[in-house]
């Protein structure tokens, strides 16, 4: 959900539009957290098209959010900065870095 005022706290937005949970999108400025106009609402069955804030109304729309994958094991779900696992080169998947690849500058 997009464009909700910053002076609205995520209680009162999980009130208003009766979603199981609502969590405002922070972002780093100056580095500083600030909140943005962006929520995201998790509604325990089917979601809304619509949603109202006191006399507003926002339109609402899936979030799927990214994986992450790891750049030292090619793993998902963690990065390389907490990895404990063995490298593997992203071109062929053995145990080497890409640097270290014989099928780097291979095209075919």
């Amino acid at each position: 959900m997009f464009g909700v005022s910053a002076e609205l706290s995520e209680y009162e937005i999980q009130s208003e539009t009766k979603a199981e949970i609502a969590r405002r999108i922070i972002k780093f400025v100056d580095e500083q957290r600030t909140k943005i106009e962006s929520v995201v609402l998790s509604y325990p069955e089917t979601l809304p098209d619509v949603v109202s804030i006191g006399f507003l109304r926002y339109r609402v729309k899936l979030s799927i959010p990214q994986l992450t994958r790891c750049n030292k094991c090619q793993g998902y779900g963690h990065i390389a900065a907490y990895c404990k696992r063995q490298a593997r080169c992203v071109r062929c998947g053995k145990g080497h870095s890409l640097d270290e690849c014989p099928a780097k500058d291979d095209v075919t």
